[in-house]
Order: C-alpha cells, then structure tokens, then sequence
C-alpha cells in the first residue's frame, strides 16, 4: 500500500467541504476527488451542465453513465469534478424550519441543527433571502423572497459557482488524491483499504463518504458482495412556462437582479414549508444557457454573452410539492433497475398555479421532471442479498463496525422542499465531528 491515513474523505463536493471544517487536520487526512477525465458525449448532459461547462471551457466533469429504463432519456451520473455539482447549480443556501425535516437523527434538537448551519455559512459569502414586503399579494401563508445564494468563499467573495472547490482546495494539510475510489476492502483490525482507480492503494482508519448519492452507492455495489441493488430518492421539481410574470421580475430587489434565478415563492403553514417555487428570468442567463436548455448545444466562443432582449417574455418556473418525491434503484452491473414516479396528482401544483395565476401569471406548460432528472438526491437504501434492507448508515454501522461512514445526502432519510445543500453540509460537519 502507498499510504495509511487516519481518515480518508471519498469526495470533494459540498459535503467533502462541510467534513474538513469539522475535522481536526493534524490528524492525516486524504481526499480522493473523484477526478477522471471522461469524454461524455454533450448530447448526454443536463443543460446546466452543458452551459457552465462551455463558460469555462471544462470537461463537465461527470463520470460512470448509468444506463436507464427511460426511453430517450439522458443517463443519470456519479460527479466527478471537485466542488462536486454545486459546480453547477446548488447556490440556494436556505436553512430549514424547525417543522421542516431537518435530520434529527443526526441533531439533537433544532438549535443544533441551526449552529452547524452558520459554521457552514462562515465559510462562504451569500447574498439575498429577504422578504419582499412591499410585493404582490398571492393569498394566506406565501412568502416571497430574494433567493439566498452563494455568491462566493470568504477567500474569493465573487467567485460565484466555484465557491465550493475554492474552500475545498484553500484547506491546509490535506493530502489530495486526484482519482476515484475503486472500491473498499477490510484489511485488517480496524484499517480499511481505498483501492483507487489509478491502481494505488491507500490504507485509512476511518472512510468517510461523500462522493454524492449515486457515486457512494456505485462504490458500495462494488465493494460489499452482500448488497445487491441501492434504493435513493430524489426530489424531482415541476416544471412551468409561464408568461405574464414579467412585473416580478420588475421589481429587481438586491441581489436577484445579477442571477437569472430571480425570485423564490414559498407556501408556509406552520413552520413547515408546503410548496417552494423558483422563478427565473433568462434575459438575465448566459445565452449558452438559453441555447442549452431550447436547442442542446453551448460553444465555448459565446462564453460571457448574455441572452437576447424578449427573452424574459416566458418565464420558467420550478414548483416543488410534497407529492414530487420519486425513487430509483441501482444495480451492480450499473444500471437503473427500477424507478417509481410520484402519482400524477398533485394538490400541491394545483395550488401552485393558482398562486401563479393571482400574479398574473399564465401557464403555457406544464411537466414533472423525471425521476432522477431533479438532482435533489436523498435517502440510500441498500437491499442485500438475504431479501433484508438496511438504510446506509445501518448497514455502514455494522459491516464495518463503524469504519466508513455515510456523510453525503445518502444519510439523510428525507428532504424538504427547500433546496438541501446547505443542510446536507451541516448534517456532514455533525456526522464528522462525532466520529473523528
């Protein structure tokens, strides 16, 4: 073996960042990015990515295609970039309400959960998540707001999307491995073997995981013989074209007016939040977005140019509910074995347009993205070969006998409607420092 680490981080996106806050480096601590160089066709990548990929004239920085039972339908992917997906998207930093489902397994209470919450934002600069007082009325319990987005790292406060991987490669005694895992083996006591991709093979006392819901799942298909598929959930949105919101757009609070995602509208009753809208405005994109998203291509030389005047005129509108959770089902040759979409009715859409159509809103298209498509991944589950299942933190628990650890969005039994990136990170910083 090349190397022996006390802890031994399986990737460098938001969750990989929210572990290193929590772990004392004097320790030796590695990271294996999940770095590969893999040529995927562009027809293949979600618009997003495609886009941001174009700017900066990058590879995209996704891996492992997984064949899917959709017909016509992009593969899903494990990120293999550091900064992970956040990369891409993921710059709404919004906290949960306590009546929301924070993962109180993992918290003790909610004040907890509120304290790694804020070490998570001391690392980064964010911008916008006021209320819009003086806005339009849309009915009893909706808030709208200025979206609340990272905007930047503490180092580097408008470097935007590339806060992530700034803080992560601005961390100090940390041993970077720029490949994957392969996969994991038992060597002997209570060390743990990496057998990574480029044929090395790293020792670790303890393996935390956070290599996203789709790569921690694949590398332990591939490394423990008795699991035999992995369960996950994702979060997938409703998907709207609107016309006639031009106005909200109009009022160009702080922060909003630089970011093509504009306004947030939420449904709260309670303190728990029952329906989460995103509005976009694209005559405020880059036109390599415009271009991805209506003729799936981008070019590298379009890189800066902004999207047309009149291009505002259809306003996408992203609409989670509580009815929009689907579930997908990997197996070990990599492959989507199985998926379960949510059921075609939705009082929460339903509620949705109306509060839509109170802003004057039209609604031209409507469409729920489909399973695996929303990228808001969630909840793993393993089923192993006896007919058991075990959640991934059980399973991890007591075939390792705590060794590797879950502390990506796999360990997180359920999400909100709020974008989780920001409690995924806090729930990581928690796990880590409990088990250090």
């Amino acid at each position: 073996m090349k190397d022996a680490f006390d802890i031994v981080i399986v990737g460098s996106g938001p969750t990989a960042v929210a572990a290193l806050d929590a772990l004392d480096l004097r320790q030796r601590v590695a990271a294996v990015t999940g770095n590969v160089n893999e040529n995927i066709p562009t027809k293949w990548l979600h618009p997003k990515i495609m886009a941001v990929s174009a700017e900066r004239g990058e590879i995209a920085g996704v891996a492992e295609p997984l064949a899917g039972p959709l017909q016509g339908a992009k593969p899903l992917f494990s990120t293999a970039i550091e900064g992970g997906l956040a990369n891409y998207w993921g710059q709404q930093f919004l906290r949960y309400e306590e009546g929301d489902p924070y993962p109180k397994d993992i918290f003790g209470n909610y004040r907890d959960y509120l304290a790694a919450c804020d070490a998570i934002e001391q690392l980064f600069r964010l911008d916008g998540g006021d209320e819009i007082a003086n806005g339009p009325q849309i009915g009893p319990g909706y808030v709208m707001r200025v979206p609340r987005l990272l905007v930047g790292s503490r180092r580097k406060p408008g470097i935007g999307l590339e806060a992530m991987r700034d803080v992560f490669f601005g961390t100090e005694n940390l041993a970077l491995l720029r490949t994957r895992a392969d996969r994991l083996e038992r060597a002997n006591g209570s060390s743990w073997k990496v057998h990574l991709a480029n044929g090395e093979v790293i020792a670790a006392r303890r393996i935390l995981l956070a290599a996203g819901v789709i790569g921690s799942g694949r590398l332990l298909l591939r490394s423990f013989e008795s699991v035999s598929t992995v369960a996950f959930q994702d979060h997938a949105p409703w998907m709207i074209y609107a016309s006639g919101l031009r106005y909200l757009h109009a009022l160009r609070p702080p922060g909003a007016a630089r970011h093509f995602n504009a306004l947030t509208i939420e449904k709260m009753t309670g303190n728990r939040t029952r329906i989460f809208a995103s509005l976009y405005n694209m005559r405020r994109a880059e036109l390599n977005l415009l271009l991805a998203s209506t003729m799936g291509r981008s070019f590298g030389f379009l890189k800066g140019w902004p999207s047309p005047p009149g291009t505002s005129l259809l306003q996408p509108v992203q609409i989670w509910t509580e009815n929009s959770y689907a579930q997908i089902e990997i197996d070990r040759t990599g492959k989507v074995k199985d998926l379960t979409a949510p059921t075609p009715e939705d009082a929460g859409l339903t509620e949705a347009l109306a509060a839509l159509s109170r802003l004057g809103g039209r609604c031209l298209k409507a469409s729920r993205t489909l399973p695996g498509y929303g990228f808001h991944y969630h909840g793993s589950n393993l089923h192993l070969r006896d007919g058991s299942k075990a959640d991934i933190g059980t399973f991890l628990k007591e075939a390792s006998d705590g060794a590797v650890v879950s502390i990506d969005a796999s360990a997180l039994p359920r999400i909100g409607l709020r974008p989780h990136t920001l409690t995924a990170m806090a729930a990581a910083r928690q796990i880590a420092l409990q088990t250090q």
